[in-house]
């Protein structure tokens, strides 16, 4: 697979900008930005009316923002008093509370707006990181990166999940933008600074700690204890009767407590559409699937790491400036960000957005290398490509899909695990008689 920056310009160290490139960059960037405008500031105020209203399947409510301004209210709590914010029932983990205190001191309608403008900055950071992860990239002109990166965020703007976390003003965004900066930090060999931001983003979000994966993979054990010492001190905040009080209000959902066609999870699914089903025949079921998935992602991290020798590696140090990562670690990523939407009992469609990671990661690596006997890595990026227009486009019942996505990501690390193995190999010193030593 070429990488993306066959579609850059040719020309190298250019100084400034092209006349074309910044016209392309303007354009995108003024149009992007007016939509996000209309989006936010409502212009007509009647019953039941938004201007955040541009279809995509998402679902209307009164008033935009409708999880940020909870959060909003929980920060007002906070600051008549612990006891105040105690009895508000808050589900999102004290230390993000804490993050967003700062927000209550402005009006509830300001304070989305300006979180809104956040959330693109996030979107935007995260997808630029993205373009430019690859080697290729990072050697092209800085105008053709830069044009790629309007491009691609102007794009996901308008995509389902994307407007749909605008629209409620969730945290999901963040979450992402915080997991690009910890994989920035990995790749740089920055161990301390990679578990800070997967703290952050854990914090936040609870579901991207599952990446804890990578950060044991590459700095050992030593960090990933860290990491959940850390998390462990957050959830503190508020003391233990905050901690008490945050897993009472967390319990239930893992369960589904939405069942309607966007909620994406194996439980939510089956809710949804097979309501005459009885709960033990369905419990039965997703159970089925939520262990099978967890154990072959579980499974394939493993053999990973056993060959790796990460098992039982307490501390390591970087082994280069930057190490990019390979097209199994990718595929492990994209195994991983499965599971974050399918195994909670409670996953809406606006959590797709950490979908943005595997789906941006794949378009920069080439896969000729990794090609083995049998099923091509080619034909498995194809499958993938029409699979993740899919679930960003503006259609609920998502959980085919992201299975569809497991499966085609485990078969992709599978591949890319043998084409890395018979690399090796060929690599070995050869004896006198012609074979590996």
């Amino acid at each position: 697979m070429n990488s993306i920056s066959t579609s850059l310009p040719a020309a190298r160290g250019a100084p400034r900008l092209s006349s074309t490139a910044a016209y392309l960059i303007l354009f995108v960037t003024v149009l992007t930005c007016a939509y996000q405008l209309y989006r936010t500031r409502t212009h007509v105020r009647a019953p039941g009316f938004s201007s955040f209203r541009e279809g995509h399947g998402v679902p209307v409510h009164e008033k935009e923002g409708g999880d940020f301004r909870c959060v909003h209210q929980w920060g007002r709590a906070l600051s008549e008093g612990l006891d105040s914010f105690m009895r508000q029932g808050a589900n999102y983990p004290p230390f993000m509370i804490v993050l967003y205190w700062p927000f209550s001191l402005v009006s509830e309608n300001l304070a989305y707006f300006i979180f809104s403008i956040m959330l693109q900055g996030f979107l935007f950071f995260s997808i630029h990181w993205l373009v430019n992860e690859c080697q290729p990239v990072r050697d092209s002109p800085r105008s053709g990166a830069l044009a790629a990166s309007v491009i691609f965020w102007a794009l996901f703007n308008h995509t389902y999940p994307v407007v749909f976390s605008l629209e409620r003003g969730n945290s999901d965004l963040v979450s992402l933008g915080i997991a690009c900066a910890f994989l920035a930090a990995l790749q740089n060999g920055r161990f301390f600074l990679a578990t800070v931001f997967l703290t952050l983003a854990t914090q936040i979000k609870i579901y991207p700690g599952l990446l804890v994966f990578l950060l044991l993979n590459r700095a050992g054990w030593r960090f990933a204890l860290l990491f959940g010492i850390l998390n462990i001190g957050a959830l503190f905040t508020f003391g233990l009767a905050g901690l008490i009080g945050f897993l009472e209000n967390v319990k239930p959902l893992m369960a589904p407590l939405a069942s309607w066609e966007g909620n994406h999870s194996f439980q939510g699914y089956f809710m949804f559409l097979f309501p005459a089903w009885s709960d033990s025949y369905r419990e039965t079921i997703t159970k089925c699937l939520k262990y099978g998935t967890l154990a072959a992602f579980a499974g394939a991290w493993l053999v990973d790491s056993f060959r790796r020798g990460n098992l039982w590696t307490f501390s390591k140090s970087p082994s280069a400036p930057r190490t990019e990562f390979t097209l199994a670690e990718i595929a492990l990523i994209g195994m991983a960000c499965q599971v974050m939407c399918l195994v909670p009992g409670t996953s809406h469609d606006y959590k797709l957005v950490i979908q943005i990671l595997p789906t941006m990661l794949l378009l920069s690596r080439a896969v000729e290398a990794v090609s083995s006997p049998g099923i091509s890595a080619s034909w498995l990026l194809a499958v993938l490509g029409i699979v993740n227009a899919l679930i960003f486009a503006p259609y609920k019942l998502k959980m085919p899909l992201l299975m569809i996505a497991f499966l085609v990501y485990l078969a992709l690390w599978t591949v890319a695990r043998r084409g890395e193995v018979e690399h090796e190999r060929s690599l070995e010193p050869l004896g006198s008689d012609g074979e590996t030593c």
